[in-house]
């Protein structure tokens, strides 16, 4: 689902939003995918932020765009 966290975070047009609620209220599988993504989510923004080492942003800077 390409739109799957815009509509989580509630980024998406109202028409849209409608269409995905429609959808998922019709069909399992997306409603379980979208259920897992959300715990996901979730989880991850419970975790402790971090800062990332000084050395690892100059490492990914330097990498070739592509």
């Amino acid at each position: 689902m390409e739109k799957a966290s815009d509509y989580l975070d509630g980024d998406l047009p109202d028409s849209l939003a409608n269409r995905i609620r429609f959808h998922l209220g019709l069909c399992d599988d997306c409603d379980g995918w979208l259920s897992g993504l959300w715990s996901t989510i979730n989880l991850l923004r419970g975790l402790p932020r971090v800062e990332t080492p000084r050395s690892l942003l100059q490492r990914i800077r330097s990498l070739p765009d592509g």
